[in-house]
């Protein structure tokens, strides 16, 4: 490679890291774009800013340079000679390369060095313990299979540089969602900072993450980098008043625990041998949780609440499994039988246990106010109830083995009041718990959530008026034929031929939700009793029939969202059919059947007697615009 050639990669990696710093990922378009207020600082902070490069000229450049609202990395690369031009004017006339270069060495290099310095991270966070680094390599293989599943490219190499960053950003994000790292350890903000300054402002020979492993891999994100981010995670993802005080080796564990009940079935295990997690526990100060694991060992009906635990909640089971379903159902609407970890948590976490929040009469202002009070229990403490609660499922082979049932949600929380009242009979402590915290959440617990919410009826109240009657009675002769080929032979649609009907027809997940379908559908099929305040879940045996489908697709058809003027219902349900008839639903029925023709006389256009009916509506025939002899002639000199 000639020298040119390295100076010029030297320098488009130099100023890819000023980029990266100042930009933001956006998800939609998998890439990094920088927006004019980061230009302007990135601007300001490199002290190119003066009379001739003011904040408005910059603006102009940024525009014309951008061609839109957001710039692109190769756009930015584009920008600099213009920058140069614009803060060496007389310079740049005489010699273009004395002013593009004085732009560099002067305000650029000094900036990115600025940058690299300036970091949230101490290096001291950056170098793991030996513990540490024993529990992580311990399950090297583990980690190395995701680091592999997730990253294929940066084990290739092939991929160009600005690519491959943006594809292994977008991957990191993934991975730490799908093992449960982020959100609920860290937030969005701290996995861009973990990026921006181990990924982008390091180099592939970064010491302290080199250290991690024997064997490292990977271009960018290299594997030792990703081991060293999940490192950090533990570090920072259990930061709290109490908590911070743990080794980070504890807190290592503990997070490899939570990933490894939320990965995948199949593959290397995330967790250490029996030896080292001993260790580890065994060297927590002041964490005793008295769990019985012999008694729970075997079947798993052995798994009960202690005699006196029992006499506690027996008044209070059905609130409790109402409460529990609610917040099993935040990660899987159709779920309300297996708490997971994060669930859990948040559920300790809404109702003041953790110490974060306090149980208020609305739950938005509980969850936002953080509280000074010391934490009554940790997230390390329940985290660890869970690991040892699920390991019982796992030693017995059940299903769902990553999540807790609803008697081993009870056990739970009687494992919490021994640790938060133990000076209390366990009686008495566990009363105390539900009554005291629990059982607030009842008053706090979103609308949104019942299935037979205020919304839907407003909406129903709507489809009374003379139009939109008339307006369902044609969508309903419209969608017969193809309801009749997701209905059984009584006529009627179950929940899984109604999702079914909905995918096909791209009505899920591009218009509507599953947890929107799981509360329409439990609303209309009577799953929901309003007076009871019954969960959502639905039931293999409830189905609607051809009239509630309809109406179902009335309510679907207010989703959609439009620029102002916003359409009338009527308009909305036109719009929602010429929708579902430019599916590849319609064609994969009539493919199904094997003809073109219902033999009960129904029609397989969704829109003829639509269009019929409404030809206003759904008539986009191009009109001839005016001319501007057509308007001259009009105006009055």
């Amino acid at each position: 490679m000639s020298d040119a050639k390295k100076n010029a990669e030297g320098l488009e990696k130099l100023l890819f890291q000023i980029f990266m710093s100042y930009s933001s990922f956006g998800s939609k378009q998998k890439a990094n774009y920088l927006k004019l207020q980061k230009f302007l600082q990135l601007c300001s902070e490199a002290q190119i800013v003066d009379p001739q490069a003011s904040p408005y000229e910059l603006q102009l450049l940024f525009q014309s340079a951008s061609k839109g609202p957001n710039m692109d990395f190769q756009n930015f690369l584009s920008s600099t000679t213009k920058l140069a031009e614009l803060k060496f004017p007389q310079e740049f006339r005489s010699s273009p390369q004395t002013a593009f270069s004085k732009l560099i060495k002067e305000h650029l290099v000094p900036l990115q060095q600025k940058l690299k310095q300036n970091t949230t991270f101490s290096e001291e966070d950056f170098r793991a313990s030996e513990e540490s680094k024993l529990i992580l390599s311990s399950v090297d293989k583990g980690l190395r299979s995701v680091y592999s599943k997730y990253f294929p490219w940066e084990l290739s190499g092939k991929l160009h540089y600005e690519e491959a960053y943006n594809r292994s950003q977008q991957a990191l994000e993934q991975v730490l969602k799908e093992l449960d790292v982020y959100p609920s350890l860290v937030n969005k903000t701290r996995i861009q900072e973990l990026w921006k300054q181990l990924v982008i402002m390091q180099n592939s020979s970064f010491e302290p993450a080199k250290s991690l492993v024997l064997n490292d891999q990977g271009t960018y994100l290299t594997y030792s980098k990703f081991i060293l981010i999940l490192y950090l995670c533990a570090l920072y993802g259990y930061e709290n008043s109490q908590v911070s005080t743990n080794s980070p080796s504890e807190k290592v564990l503990i997070m490899l625990e939570r990933m490894e009940l939320a990965r995948p079935k199949g593959g290397s295990s995330l967790l250490p041998p029996t030896e080292v997690v001993q260790g580890v526990l065994e060297s927590q100060q002041g964490l005793d949780i008295s769990i019985d694991t012999q008694s729970m060992d075997g079947d798993i009906s052995r798994l009960s609440l202690e005699p006196e635990g029992v006499s506690a909640v027996e008044e209070y089971l059905l609130r409790l499994q109402k409460i529990f379903q609610v917040y099993a159902s935040y990660a899987d609407a159709l779920n309300t039988k297996g708490l997971a970890s994060s669930s859990l948590q948040k559920l300790l976490r809404d109702c003041g246990l953790l110490g974060e929040t306090r149980a208020t009469e609305n739950l938005e202002q509980s969850i936002c106010k953080k509280s000074d009070e010391t934490p009554l229990i940790t997230s390390v403490e329940i985290d660890i109830i869970f690991s040892r609660l699920v390991a019982v499922k796992k030693k017995a082979k059940a299903a769902n083995a990553s999540v807790i049932d609803f008697q081993q949600f009870l056990k739970a929380l009687e494992i919490i009041a021994r640790r938060v009242f133990q000076e209390e009979p366990i009686a008495q402590a566990l009363q105390k718990l539900l009554e005291d915290y629990v059982l607030k959440l009842e008053l706090v617990l979103c609308k949104d959530r019942l299935v037979f919410s205020d919304q839907i009826k407003e909406r129903m109240d709507m489809f009374k008026e003379d139009s939109m009657i008339e307006a369902m009675s044609i969508v309903h002769r419209s969608v017969l034929y193809f309801y009749r080929h997701y209905s059984d032979q009584q006529g009627y649609m179950t929940f899984d031929n109604f999702t079914r009907f909905c995918r096909d027809f791209e009505l899920f997940p591009d218009v509507v939700s599953k947890t929107r379908l799981v509360r329409y559908f439990g609303t209309l099929a009577g799953v929901s009793d309003p007076d009871a305040s019954r969960m959502s879940s639905i039931d293999d045996k409830e189905a609607i029939d051809q009239h509630l489908f309809v109406e179902i697709l009335a309510i679907i058809s207010q989703d959609l969202v439009y620029d102002e003027p916003q359409p009338d219902c009527v308009e909305k349900l036109c719009f929602l059919m010429e929708r579902m008839s430019q599916s590849k639903g319609p064609s994969k029925v009539l493919r199904a059947l094997g003809h073109n023709r219902s033999s009960h006389g129904e029609i397989h256009d969704l829109l003829t007697l639509m269009k019929s009916k409404y030809p206003h509506i759904l008539d986009h025939s191009p009109k001839k615009k005016p001319s501007f002899q057509d308007l001259a002639s009009l105006v009055e000199i």
